[in-house]
This record gives C-alpha cells, structure tokens and sequence, in this order.
C-alpha cells in the first residue's frame, strides 16, 4: 500500500510538472538526452552516484529559489512572490520525485531489475533537467517582473505620403452566388 501512495506521489508529480509552460532551450534538450543516453549504458554503481548527486543537485536548486523567495518577500513585490512561489512548489516536487526514483532504482538494482532501474533513472533525467529548467525561470522572475511593468511607447514611421483612402469598395456580394445550398441540417 505504501509502494502505492509513492507511485501516486511520483505520477502526481509529473503530471504537475507537465503542466509547467516554459521556453526549453535546445541546450537543454540536448543535456536531456546526453544523460538519457549516458543511463542506457551506465553500471549499477554508476546509477546510483548518478542519483545521489541530482538528489544533492535538485535540492541545492530548491535552496536557491527558497532565498531568492524570501528575499522578494521581504521587499514586498507581490508579482515577484507570486512567479517564485510557483517555482519554488514545483522544485518541491521534483525534489520528492528525484527522491522516490531514486529509492525506487536502488531497490530494483538489488532485486536485479535492470529494466526497472533504468526507467527509474530516466525519471531522474527528467526531473535534474526540469530543474534547471524551473532555476532559470525563478532568475527570470527576479529579473522581468520589474521589467514589465510600465508605458509601450511605438512609433511608425514611413506607409502612405497621400491622405486619399486608396482602397475601393467592392462591386458585387462576394457572398451571393445566385443560389442558396441545401438543406444539410438533421433537424429540418
């Protein structure tokens, strides 16, 4: 039963996390599937110091947007605290998830699952490049929040030198073809 409720956390996750809009970079991309191709051929051992250091990776993220959270709290920006917050609720639940995947792999791993423990590291995979992702969001928190705010000023130059209205009317109703259609409607 408690296997379950992990399970749920972990899908729950996930699925929060999917709902994240964002702009991904194709360094990021690429980072994705350099460590997706990293884990197809990685040993045991290696999957496991693999998890420990996104869990330590994860989590140092975490404390980052936690102070920069605290900091915009204290200066009283109510657009800033509110994209931070975000931030900060999802790299919580990376963080769980990271944690799950990886309790989850090292049990495979004992139990000589290989398939399972791989799918468990891809997991991790995803969750250390969402995590990136979510670290540079909550910088651009910081930096556009203050940004958008204000006046948008457009000038145009250049178009029509005359001031005489250059389009002309049309002659007939385009829409009028002489005939009306059938009836295609059930409901006649």
């Amino acid at each position: 039963m408690k296997r379950l409720k992990n399970i749920g956390v972990i899908v729950c996750g996930l699925l929060m996390l999917g709902g994240i809009s964002s702009q991904t970079s194709s360094a990021q991309d690429s980072g994705v599937s350099g460590d997706l191709q990293r884990t197809a051929t990685a040993t045991p051992a290696e999957r496991l110091q693999y998890a420990v250091d996104a869990i330590e990776e994860v989590n140092a993220t975490l404390e980052e947007a936690q102070k920069l959270l605290q900091q915009v709290q204290r200066e009283g920006d109510s657009q800033k605290v509110e994209c931070l917050a975000k931030r900060v609720a999802d790299l919580r639940t990376l963080a769980k998830v990271t944690e799950l995947a990886e309790a989850s792999m090292r049990i495979a791993i004992e139990a000589g699952n290989q398939e399972r423990a791989g799918h468990e590291m891809r997991k991790i995979a995803v969750a250390i490049s969402k995590a990136r992702q979510l670290s540079l969001e909550a910088q651009a928190c910081i930096e556009e929040a203050g940004v958008a705010a204000g006046e948008t000023v457009v000038r145009a130059e250049g178009g029509l030198d005359s001031d005489e209205d250059e389009t002309e009317p049309l002659s007939t109703d385009v829409l009028n073809q002489g005939y009306d259609p059938p009836d295609a409607s059930p409901y006649n």
